[in-house]
């Protein structure tokens, strides 16, 4: 691949005195590092460096090389042809004699000024004519990375010491931000598989409990005892409510946290469906739309919340029956975060809870699970039956790991 940028000569002229036209290198160099430093990626950082050092060294054939570990096996990175052309050359591979001028910088650090005419090579390894070269170690700091070689086939004018010198501080300069950029693209790379790992893991969750959910739909059409089947749609309600866990761990861009107002309104509006509740009968009240929960989290919350407001629709809110069929009244969800705490609030104003019921040792199956799910999350439940029935959990915001299986203890 061929990039045709034309070589531009820099404004350093040639005929000022050498301290100053040194001076002037020097300022080149640190605007140079900077604008370096921006570089979006390794492979651009490499680009800009052989643009920017042609400028620099006012030369205009440069190349950068690799190293394998601690071997003397180097790969290409970008380079220039002998037309003068910016070549990726990153599919070169050579291995430097420890004698020759790349093998004994890639050993000493020490940039090395060949000022005899010697043979020049293409990107093949072909002779292309005769000249003299500089080679510079990049240096990270700890060790030697590679090195980058200018040669005079193309401009024919002579290197100096001054030019050595500014070569191995450009040198340095490259090699400590490669590193970095190559470190930095590793760590992309590496969060960007990590992420679509995640996000195939919950895909794969999220459809295998909808396979569940859909089993267990077909199974209940066989049963006859509607206590049973009942049962069966309560598990399948469950189940779906995790699975919405997942779906909206999918859609969501940050893959460690989901705003819990979008799903559980989802979740809501599942149950009304599954019910055949009229949504326009229930008043619902929300507080804490932009909180979000994490994977931890998310999971006991849901169940929860599937437990409550099932809880809720086939019990309390019972006395306000429109068309004989449909409840009517109001149903209130509330998330706050204060102290490092979460609470969860989830009432509804309709007939109060029965006095009889101990919601720490229940009988039924929704009120032991809340309180296994409560207890996963290291927190605890109340009930307050002032106006209607309002259960509140609170659970501490620092719980990062995922949670157990719910066990089958009573």
């Amino acid at each position: 691949m061929k990039d045709n940028i034309p070589y531009k000569e820099p404004d350093i002229g040639s005929g000022e005195p050498e301290p100053l036209r040194f001076r002037n290198r020097l300022l080149m160099l640190h605007q140079i590092g900077n604008d370096l430093s921006a570089s979006a990626s390794f492979d651009e950082l490499c680009r800009q460096s052989v643009v920017r050092g042609r400028q620099l060294l006012e030369r205009q054939r440069i190349s950068l090389w690799f190293r394998k570990g601690d071997s003397m096996m180097v790969s290409g990175s970008f380079g220039v042809d002998e037309d003068g052309n910016i070549r990726d050359e990153r599919s070169q591979l050579l291995t430097a004699s420890r004698y020759s001028p790349m093998g004994q910088v890639l050993i000493s650090k020490h940039p090395i000024l060949v000022t005899k005419d010697c043979p020049l090579h293409n990107d093949k390894g072909e002779v292309v004519g005769k000249g003299t070269h500089v080679i510079a170690a990049l240096w990270n700091g700890k060790q030697i990375v590679g090195c980058i070689c200018a040669d005079n086939f193309l401009d024919q004018k002579p290197f100096s010491e001054a030019d050595c010198d500014i070569f191995g501080m450009y040198a340095s300069i490259i090699g400590h931000l490669a590193f970095g950029k190559r470190v930095e693209d590793e760590l992309k790379k590496s969060l960007r598989e990590k992420e679509i790992l995640s996000l195939e893991i919950n895909h794969r969750v999220k459809n295998n409990l909808q396979v569940i959910s859909s089993l267990l739909n077909l199974q209940a059409a066989y049963i006859r005892d509607n206590h049973d089947a009942e049962l069966f749609r309560q598990t399948q309600a469950r189940i779906k409510s995790m699975a919405k866990v997942y779906d909206a761990f999918q859609q969501s861009e940050d893959l460690t946290k989901i705003n819990i107002h979008d799903y559980i309104v989802g979740v809501i509006q599942d149950l009304f469906k599954f019910y055949q509740i009229d949504p326009s009968s229930i008043v619902l009240r929300w507080e804490g739309y932009h909180e979000s929960f994490s994977l931890s989290q998310a999971i006991p919350c849901s169940l929860i919340v599937n437990e409550l407001v099932t809880n809720a629709l086939k019990h309390g809110l019972k006395h306000g029956k429109s068309d004989g069929c449909h409840p009517k009244g109001e149903l209130s969800i509330a998330i706050r975060r204060m102290d490092q705490r979460l609470s969860i609030t989830i009432g509804n104003d309709g007939e109060p809870f029965p006095s009889d019921v101990d919601i720490y040792h229940p009988l039924s199956l929704g009120l032991q699970l809340v309180n296994v799910l409560v207890s996963q999350l290291k927190g605890n439940v109340t009930m307050d039956k002032t106006r209607g029935t309002r259960f509140t959990i609170t659970f501490p915001d620092n719980i990062d790991s995922v949670m157990p299986a719910i066990s089958g203890e009573r």
